[in-house]
């Protein structure tokens, strides 16, 4: 410790300078130390109850550098998160997964996929690969030949939002969708999506099963999936799906493919450069509903609509303004 002739005079703001060697220091217990927010009204608790305000997979071993597989510390925060219907936070960063299997029927299971950033313009018109833009993005590893994520039988929602989820198909052998979820029993849960972004899919961007209860898909982009004429940015074959301010593109069948379906609303769906075509609605589909948006510069054409013949699923279908 300094002498007495090394201490600041009285006055000078600080009385007194003490060293004390980083040895001497102990591990603080984060439940002893308070966190108050800097907002009017707020209340001063511990910054354990703070810290563990959010569950982040870096908790749990994830890296997140673009090269380390981060599939087993993904799955197990998502494990941990999904029995408390919780949220689960990535950081920003890019983590290599070769896919998991979400939802459980037996214990209820549910959780939000929560990043900090995904960039419209960038993600969307940029290279996904190169591009060093801020964003949270989950990359299948090369060679996983399944979707990113399979979601199972579950009565819990799931939720993704502010992620770029890559479907790295240029090193990928079998077709898959980077979202999955199961034909199923009817009303297990649907999918909330909320500024996600989809590339690159093997073989499409999200599937959502038959018999699958309420969807939304709000501010999602899906862009550059499938590898032939039968994969699709978007198939919807169930009901109760809403799409809001969607931006679909380039895929290598239809952008949009709506089959065996019924209460389908779309507002504000843009769909460019689809393969096969903007937008398909199958025979088997009634309460279609579509409002607003564009459907431009598809390669055969923006809206197919199949015939209904007799006997089958008829209802209506309306186009107002797109």
């Amino acid at each position: 410790f300094p002498s007495h002739d090394t201490m600041r005079p009285l006055g000078s703001g600080i009385e007194a300078v003490y060293y004390v060697p980083l040895a001497v220091l102990e591990p603080l217990d984060s439940a002893l130390v308070s966190y108050a927010p800097i907002v009017a009204g707020a209340v001063v608790r511990p910054a354990q109850d703070t810290l563990r305000a959010w569950v982040s997979v870096k908790d749990f071993g994830a890296v997140g550098d673009g090269v380390t597989d981060d599939t087993a510390a993904i799955q197990a925060a998502y494990d941990y998160v999904s029995i408390r219907h919780g949220i689960l936070h990535f950081p920003l960063g890019n983590y290599i997964c070769s896919g998991i299997d979400i939802g459980n029927v037996t214990d209820n299971r549910a959780c939000t996929f929560s990043g900090d950033a995904c960039d419209f313009l960038t993600s969307y018109l940029g290279d996904p690969y190169t591009d060093t833009f801020p964003v949270s993005k989950i990359t299948l590893k090369n060679g996983s030949n399944r979707p990113l994520f399979t979601v199972v039988d579950s009565f819990g929602w799931h939720a993704f939002e502010n992620l770029l989820l890559l479907g790295n198909k240029d090193n990928q052998t079998t077709p898959a969708y980077i979202i999955h979820l199961n034909d199923t029993a009817r009303y297990k849960a649907g999918i909330k999506l909320n500024n996600v972004h989809f590339q690159e899919g093997s073989g499409g961007g999200l599937y959502i099963g038959r018999h699958r209860g309420s969807s939304t898909l709000n501010g999602v982009a899906v862009r550059a999936c499938g590898t032939t004429t039968s994969h699709h940015g978007v198939y919807v074959n169930c009901y109760d799906t809403y799409l809001s301010d969607c931006y679909l593109g380039s895929s290598s069948g239809y952008n949009l493919y709506i089959d065996n379906a019924s209460q389908v609303y779309l507002y504000g769906v843009n769909s460019y450069h689809g393969s096969e075509g903007g937008v398909y609605l199958g025979a088997n589909c009634n309460g279609i509903y579509v409002s607003g948006g564009s459907f431009d510069r598809n390669d055969k054409c923006g809206l197919y609509i199949e015939k209904q013949y007799e006997g089958t699923w008829a209802g209506s279908r309306t186009v107002y303004g797109g």
